[in-house]
């Protein structure tokens, strides 16, 4: 959400704190190429498809090399949570959907449309 509230700021200033946020994001991104809801916690549908979002809304492709691990893009993370109702696990390891996870992987989705 801080990466998406910047991007749309246009303003040189917030460039230190972009560029602070994308090199911490990189820095604790999980194997899988998600991220948790902290540092060092499993990857989750809602905290991927928020960083998702911040990335595409700074015009940087999730998708790229950059953010893949072991050849796993977020974005195919966050599709691993994806049952077979449509609706997002919020966690694996956690049965049952949110709805507030569904709705931020689906902004993630259209965001990298």
């Amino acid at each position: 959400m801080v990466l998406k509230a910047l991007a749309e700021t246009h303003l040189s200033a917030a460039d230190s704190a972009i560029a602070k946020c994308i090199h911490t994001l990189g820095d604790h991104q999980n194997e899988d190429a998600g991220w948790g809801a902290r540092w060092n916690d499993p990857s989750n549908s809602d905290s991927t498809a928020l960083v998702i979002v911040g990335l595409a809304a700074l015009k940087l492709d999730p998708a790229s090399e950059a953010w893949q691990k072991n050849n796993i893009s977020p974005v195919a993370t966050l599709l691993s949570f994806q049952d077979e109702s449509g609706a997002f696990w919020w966690r694996r390891d956690r049965e049952g959907t949110l709805l507030m996870g569904v709705s931020h992987a689906l902004e993630a989705l259209l965001a990298v449309r």
